[in-house]
């Protein structure tokens, strides 16, 4: 992964690091559709969205239990994650902002950055497989058929852009 993707990925997230941080401010405030499609709830078995997914793949009651265990263990990593990024993205600004910038330290910055955002990623990837894996193989036909497409991505890469997403 390249560099310029990393510092991408990084400017998005903390994008939408800044946009919850706006929501929790005026929780009557109607998220902007980059604010809204950049949430972590957003995608995945998620949210709002586990309610209607379950719905639409008339899972049983005991497959709705599981997906809000699968969603909320995965979703306190994610926290975990996210919180040890903000305090790499505060130095990494810190040595942008400086009258001479060494590179080689920003360097450095990034990769701990893109370490962090490898393993989001992976999370990701091991939520949604948990997930398809307590689905009947007609359900996860189904669920697949929902998953729009998305030129240029691999399936394994999860369901859906997500705010550690590089959009490049």
């Amino acid at each position: 992964m390249s560099t310029k993707h990393i510092v991408a990925g990084l400017l998005i997230s903390g994008m939408t690091l800044g946009s919850v941080a706006g929501l929790a401010a005026d929780p009557n405030r109607r998220p902007t559709r980059e604010e809204h499609h950049g949430r972590p709830e957003h995608h995945g078995p998620q949210g709002p969205d586990l309610n209607r997914l379950a719905a639409r793949l008339h899972l049983t009651a005991e497959q709705k239990q599981r997906a809000e265990q699968i969603r909320d263990r995965f979703r306190t990593q994610s926290q975990t994650q996210l919180a040890a990024m903000r305090p790499l993205r505060d130095q990494l600004r810190g040595m942008l902002q400086a009258d001479q910038v060494n590179l080689e330290a920003v360097r450095a910055k990034l990769q701990e950055l893109g370490a962090i955002h490898v393993e989001l990623r992976m999370l990701h990837i091991q939520e949604r497989l948990e997930f398809e894996a307590l689905l009947t193989p007609q359900q996860r036909q189904q669920l697949r058929a929902m998953r729009p497409e998305h030129p240029g991505r691999s399936d394994d890469d999860g369901p859906g852009p997500g705010p550690d997403e590089d959009p490049m």
